[in-house]
């Protein structure tokens, strides 16, 4: 979002749209230009365009990932924004290389989600569901996708069906794949572009241009389950074909409606991460 008042808007849009053509050595030195004018925003994507060139497989990785790492230290000792800890601790825990790095970023994720920022507390619950620099700790990982949930977030309730899944749970899993389908479905009628039925890392064409709507895996598992559902009914199990039919054709339509919009949900940020 530009404001009026913000004299960098203008330009860090231009370097979005270089980052978004894939042009990202060029959207680099554009967002290092407006870091050093004092563009706060800027040296959040300066990091993130540093990531993307250390992932790129290019011979100075190291170098990039220790770039990307001082750029949004340098934010967040600039403003200690909510947005600048979430950075910061996601880069600590999952793309740092020092291996002191992952509790100091647990430590800035938990400063974000303290503040009610849903992606951190995603964030946070995958910490603590897979033991990186906590304890693993389900429990405090269920209460974290809760949370994030609870904001209108729709991944964080995918992953909590996964845990249901992996301990056998099925028909709790199967309620929270509907769940995120039925909020999936709410939204994108409303926004088919709202930034809740992404995946946070994926939610601009400036940070992956293949894009990754959440809801849509969730309309495909409920359309799978409508099949079974076809499956069981020609088995015996359900006696009521009209009823299969029907769920069948409504979780198909719900799948079209949500799918067919990922190709449009394309959209310039401030922040493209």
């Amino acid at each position: 979002m530009t404001s009026i008042d913000d004299p960098f808007a203008e330009k860090r849009l231009s370097a979005i749209r270089l980052l978004d053509s894939g042009r990202v050595r060029e959207a680099l030195a554009s967002f290092i230009a407006l870091a050093r004018e004092g563009d706060i925003a800027s040296q959040m994507n300066a990091g993130h365009c540093c990531e993307l060139l250390a992932k790129s497989g290019i011979a100075d990785r190291e170098n990039y990932l220790a770039s990307a790492e001082d750029w949004y230290r340098n934010a967040v000792d600039a403003t200690d924004s909510v947005e600048g800890n979430l950075r910061l601790g996601y880069f600590l825990i999952f793309l740092s290389p020092r291996s002191d790095a992952k509790s100091e970023g647990v430590e800035h994720l938990q400063i974000a989600s303290a503040c009610g920022n849903a992606n951190a507390m995603t964030w946070l619950g995958i910490a603590f569901q897979k033991g990186i620099g906590v304890d693993r700790d389900l429990e405090r990982a269920r209460k974290c996708f809760e949370d994030a949930a609870a904001r209108g977030l729709v991944w964080p309730i995918v992953l909590l069906s996964k845990m249901e899944f992996k301990v056998g749970k099925y028909w709790r899993g199967i309620a929270l794949r509907y769940r995120a389908a039925k909020m999936a479905w709410k939204i994108a009628g409303q926004d088919p572009r709202d930034e809740r039925l992404w995946h946070p890392r994926r939610r601009s064409a400036a940070t992956d241009s293949s894009g990754m709507n959440w809801g849509a895996p969730a309309i495909r598992l409920f359309v799978v389950f409508s099949g079974a559902i076809l499956f069981l009914r020609y088995s015996g199990w359900i006696m009521n074909w009209w009823f299969a039919v029907t769920l069948a054709a409504a979780t198909s339509v719900m799948f079209v409606l949500i799918d067919t919009g990922r190709s449009r949900n394309r959209r310039y940020d401030d922040v493209p991460w």
